[in-house]
């Protein structure tokens, strides 16, 4: 887990965890959106300098978690790149317009994706033990529910109940927010 105090005692740590963490959500947005992985590279190695002035800066107050903060730069930086670009390049005025709508909606959509899934991963960390393990190995890590059931020493009928209660209360406090 990423802590921002010790950005400032171990930059390099601290960097190369965002990395493994944020960079390939940031290529794959980049690639499927008319990018590179050398723009890919770039971007991210920009955002990351903008990332630590920032937080050194206190501009960053860590509502949200460093990585998500680092992809939101990312995606900002690339919208700006692809208006540059564009203007640049094309003379289709129009062209640029629908390229700039379609990514300020996907914009909007992936921060509103990205905010539940903040709420989300809130909500789990308040849930008992027993529901936290369960949701987390069944829907992060993918274990099958008969394998949880015997790890956990429950009847796969009991497994089936229990993984819906857990999911029923991580709902009710996400909703309840």
């Amino acid at each position: 887990m990423i802590n921002l105090d010790d950005f400032s005692k171990d930059l390099n740590k601290q960097l190369n965890e965002l990395y493994e963490q944020a960079y390939p959500k940031v290529k794959s947005y980049i690639l499927q959106n008319k990018g590179t992985e050398q723009d890919a590279e770039d971007i991210f190695s920009e955002s990351c300098v903008t990332l630590v002035n920032n937080i050194r800066n206190k501009k960053y107050k860590g509502e949200s978690s460093p990585s998500t903060y680092l992809y939101g730069i990312c995606k900002y930086s690339w919208l700006n790149h692809l208006r540059k670009k564009k203007i640049e390049i094309s003379d289709n005025e129009n062209q640029f317009l629908t390229l700039s709508s379609e990514y300020g909606n996907e914009q909007e959509e992936k921060e509103e994706e990205d905010e539940q899934i903040e709420a989300i991963m809130k909500a789990l960390e308040t849930l008992a033990k027993e529901c936290k393990e369960m949701l987390t190995r069944y829907y992060f890590y993918k274990e099958k529910l008969i394998d949880i059931a015997k790890t956990m020493g429950y009847t796969d009928q009991f497994a089936r109940v229990k993984k819906n209660r857990c999911i029923n209360g991580l709902r009710n406090k996400v909703l309840s927010k």
